[in-house]
């Protein structure tokens, strides 16, 4: 057996090209030598770079710790030390606490902005799994096309999809801008609640005087739990009212088990808590009162009831959006979670501000489907215009109460309740009319979203 590596030469012809085979065979195996070691000089500074961020992130991180945190605590050890007299005046902050007090704000907002981020992101997972009977919880996130487990960097709400540039890190595959819209959204949406609700002391809040001291200090740092807890109750709505309107874009339907779920996640809070019910079931009172369980649970039932039966009359009459054959179930969807939405709306706000919230919805879905037929496009369901409307309410709630006189709230007469009821019926009718909710094309997409155009 021949173990040579290569046959011996016959004649030197032979051996010079066997040579020169050679000599060209060691400078091909050099290439990638050379393109590795290019390769690499990158990397290494690439690398390097991102250990100069790292550092760069950590020294802000430790200079707004050291003078938000460090500062004052040393400034109060020596105010300790020297004597003080008992009564000071009050004086105007230094340049340094005003800056101190702003960045505090500043990082404040974007806590509660993250958090709405973060909400949104799992309102996605909820929104895509719960109608298909998946997980929300145990399983983790996965690429829908390669089934690649999601790396926690790149989970990271709107940034993470950014920084992939919509694509997924191993396969590649393009992710839906459904994502970071509705992460977005979320975020909004918390932040909103936090500057108008939260840091005021709940100014957006009929029938309840805001505190004397508000703002991020006197209502965060030094905690009032009742205003948390109501921003945090409100938010919940919210939430749930998106997780809804992105099933009905979907095309999906919600499950009975989830709606009751739902409804005891919103009725348990102001049962136990019932100062999260600002405004209680009867018409016409004259302050906020103080309710005990059984009439927070009443004000919760009559406020449900109302809704549920406001939102099946509303749907009764607007135009039903059919399927496609791809679709299992064989009715209108959307109508039908529009009357457990408003369900939901009047569990939390009371029957009062739900009459008000069916009103601005269907202001707010007439505008659109006037947009929608002159551009050729499909109006968004119904539940989408009942999130805009609880959201646009919610901001104005108190100015409208007490500024309105002819808009129907908690302190309206029975003749305003008689024109909104008009007003309602004249909307629906003018909705079923103009409004038209038949796509024209339907694309379903392997993605969590239907794109229709």
């Amino acid at each position: 057996m021949n173990t040579d590596p290569f046959p011996p030469a016959e004649d030197a012809s032979s051996k010079a090209s066997l040579d020169g085979s050679l000599r060209g065979a060691a400078c091909v195996l050099s290439e990638p030598q050379d393109d590795q070691r290019q390769d690499d000089q990158p990397e290494g500074a690439q690398s390097q770079a991102t250990h100069w961020h790292h550092l760069l992130l950590w020294g802000l991180g430790l200079a707004l710790l050291a003078y938000m945190v460090v500062l004052p605590i040393v400034s109060l050890l020596l105010d300790c030390q020297t004597s003080q007299p008992l009564v000071r005046e009050l004086e105007e902050m230094t340049l340094a606490e005003s800056i101190r007090i702003r960045a505090m704000q500043a990082l404040t907002g974007l806590w509660f902005i993250t958090l709405g981020g973060t909400i949104g992101s799992f309102l996605n997972v909820v929104a895509y799994r719960m109608p298909r009977g998946e997980s929300v919880i145990f399983r983790p996130s996965r690429c829908p096309k390669c089934e690649s487990r999601i790396l926690g960097q790149d989970n990271i709400p709107i940034v993470g999809w950014l920084r992939l540039k919509g694509r997924c890190r191993v396969c590649h595959a393009p992710i839906s801008s459904r994502y970071p819209i509705v992460e977005s959204i979320a975020a909004g949406i918390f932040f909103l609640f936090f500057l108008v609700q939260l840091i005021t002391g709940g100014a957006n809040i009929p029938l309840r005087t805001p505190p004397a001291y508000a703002g991020i200090v006197w209502i965060i740092f030094y905690t009032k739990w009742e205003h948390v807890a109501l921003y945090l109750y409100h938010c919940l709505l919210a939430s749930t009212l998106l997780t809804w309107a992105l099933i009905d874009i979907d095309r999906q339907r919600i499950t009975q088990l989830a709606k009751w779920v739902t409804g005891l996640m919103l009725v348990l809070p102001a049962v136990l808590w019932p100062k999260l019910l600002p405004v209680p079931w009867w018409q016409w009172p004259t302050r906020s009162a103080s309710l005990d369980w059984t009439q927070a649970a009443a004000t919760c039932l009559l406020g449900g009831s109302s809704g549920l039966v406001l939102g099946y009359m509303i749907a009764k009459l607007l135009p039903s959006r059919r399927l496609t054959s791809n679709d299992q179930p064989n009715e209108s969807t959307a109508n039908v979670h529009l009357a457990s939405g408003m369900g939901c709306v009047g569990m939390v706000v009371g029957w009062q501000a739900t009459f008000a919230i069916a009103l601005i919805m269907l202001v707010f879905r007439l505008l659109a489907g006037v947009v929608a037929r002159w551009s050729g496009r499909v109006i968004a369901p119904p539940t989408t215009w009942l999130l805009v409307a609880f959201v646009g309410h919610h901001l104005i709630c108190k100015w409208t109460t007490e500024s309105l006189t002819w808009w129907p709230g908690p302190t309206a007469h029975g003749i305003v309740w008689i024109v909104a009821a008009a007003s309602l019926v004249l909307l629906v009718l003018i909705n079923h009319l103009v409004v038209t909710d038949q796509p024209s094309r339907v694309e379903v997409s392997d993605g969590p979203m239907m794109n229709v155009e």
